[in-house]
């Protein structure tokens, strides 16, 4: 009984606050898009280039690390997307 309780009281919590970073997501997103579309120009310009950073020191390393970087990329493309 008390383990559903728990499992309840945590699932509540989980998802009040995943809701919490969608609205704040939302809310960003809102703000930079009536505020400026120059800042979200540069801060996609800083993600490039960042980015590309990131590849050459992949490159420089290993394979498989940039294997699991572009997985990464992937599923974090999927989940903005989504």
């Amino acid at each position: 009984m008390l383990f559903f309780v728990v499992l309840l009281v945590v699932e509540f919590v989980f998802h009040l606050t995943l809701a919490v970073i969608l609205i704040f997501m939302v809310a960003l997103v809102v703000v930079a898009l009536t505020q400026l579309p120059v800042t979200l120009m540069v801060v996609m310009r800083v993600l490039i280039s960042s980015l590309r950073m990131m590849m050459m020191l992949m490159m420089m390393r290993r394979r498989r690390m940039m294997m699991m970087m572009m997985m990464m990329m992937m599923n974090l493309i999927k989940f903005i997307r989504i």
